[in-house]
């Protein structure tokens, strides 16, 4: 067995101490690392409460999924430093995030750290059934939190992707419904670049513009009422996302402009 195929994670009903203790301590080091990277840069967060609201005070059984461009490698740390400290040392309501295979689990030590703080190996051309997928579903499933970039990569250059559909898998596959809360980001590309060397840089002005959530419970009843086969509940969900997405990508490059030009004055 390579060790691209070991699967570390346990469900959160068989973790043992020992794993809870030091998945806390990953989670913690990370977010760490991204308050003070985001206390030396100049980040600007739009509509910040929808997120609040949908992370800390929606209902206990109603899962959540949070969607976003995926510009840079450290994008993730955008979620650690939007959390509060109370909310972060609370690991059980923190995100879970698919993440490639071929990225997260190159040795065995970078497979555990990963999987530590809660990222999920997924292989990228498996389509949306495979184990990874199956995991983050299971998580919905018990009203928990998942994150997906659903361009399903870095997206170096900032075309506008097509998304892929394994957003659309899990919203439609969840017994509850999920809340859905998109955002859009500029920034973080700069901050943390794509291209050799691969350090954090500092200075750089971010923004950060959220949606409102999206409930999709009704349309997926209605469109099994239409007999619609799950391709296309699927097709349809993740097409609402990308209108949605076009949207904020549109506001957040306004806004992006508007802030570095009143920084830069």
């Amino acid at each position: 067995m390579t060790v691209s195929d070991v699967w570390m994670t346990p469900t959160p009903f068989k973790e043992s101490r020992l794993w809870r203790f030091s998945s806390s301590a990953v989670l913690l080091l990370v977010s760490v690392c991204s308050k003070v990277i985001f206390g030396l840069n100049k980040p600007s967060v739009y509509r910040k409460e929808a997120f609040n609201r949908c992370v800390a005070k929606r209902p206990q059984s109603k899962p959540l999924i949070t969607v976003s461009n995926h510009y840079s490698m450290i994008d993730d740390f955008l979620v650690s430093y939007m959390l509060p400290w109370k909310q972060l040392r609370n690991r059980p309501s923190i995100r879970w995030l698919p993440g490639a295979k071929d990225v997260c689990c190159r040795t065995k030590p970078t497979s555990l750290f990963f999987q530590l703080g809660r990222v999920i190996p997924v292989v990228r051309g498996d389509g949306v059934y495979q184990h990874g997928m199956d995991f983050c579903a299971s998580r919905l499933d018990e009203g928990e939190w998942v994150h997906i970039y659903p361009e399903g990569k870095v997206n170096t250059t900032k075309d506008f992707m097509r998304l892929k559909w394994g957003v659309g898998r899990l919203i439609a596959d969840s017994k509850v419904s999920p809340l859905v809360l998109p955002y859009w980001h500029l920034g973080m590309e700069n901050m943390f670049p794509t291209k050799k060397p691969y350090y954090p840089r500092v200075g750089n002005k971010i923004t950060v513009v959220f949606g409102e959530p999206i409930d999709f419970e009704e349309d997926l009843r209605q469109l099994r009422e239409q007999k619609k086969t799950e391709e296309e509940v699927r097709k349809y969900v993740t097409d609402k996302i990308q209108e949605v997405f076009a949207k904020l990508k549109s506001e957040t490059e306004t806004r992006h402009k508007g802030f570095c030009a009143t920084i830069d004055t």
